[in-house]
């Protein structure tokens, strides 16, 4: 079951798609890519982190990324500097983060039109 965000979370996820696009960007234009994603990737761990610990369910990750994290659990902070990590869990909030963001734009607009 996909949770129900609010807006922090929102926020967070608006966020990690945002450096995770760039992140690919770099990736793919640069001469020494690890090296110009590590700052994002440590960037967007930190929100990774902060999501998931926000997020009431637990299950998030899928078996194949948590059997490639090397011993690392979602508690540790190292587990989320991975893309294959970043982008299981924005698949996991995806359809929910979109609805919950279309319905927060038309609360506010309909709130500035009062």
């Amino acid at each position: 079951m996909k949770p129900s965000l609010n807006v922090e979370q929102v926020g967070s996820v608006i966020k990690l798609t945002s450096r995770a696009v760039k992140a690919t960007k770099l990736y793919n234009e640069s001469e020494n890519p690890h090296e110009s994603v590590r700052p994002l990737l440590e960037e967007m761990a930190e929100i990774a982190k902060s999501l998931v610990i926000s997020l009431p369910e637990s299950r998030i990750f899928t078996t194949e990324v948590l059997l490639g994290a090397n011993g690392l659990t979602a508690n540790d902070l190292e587990f989320y500097k991975t893309m294959s990590v970043i982008e299981d869990l924005l698949s996991y909030v995806d359809d929910t983060s979109l609805v919950e963001l279309q319905s927060l734009l038309n609360s506010a607009s309909r709130e500035l039109n009062n």
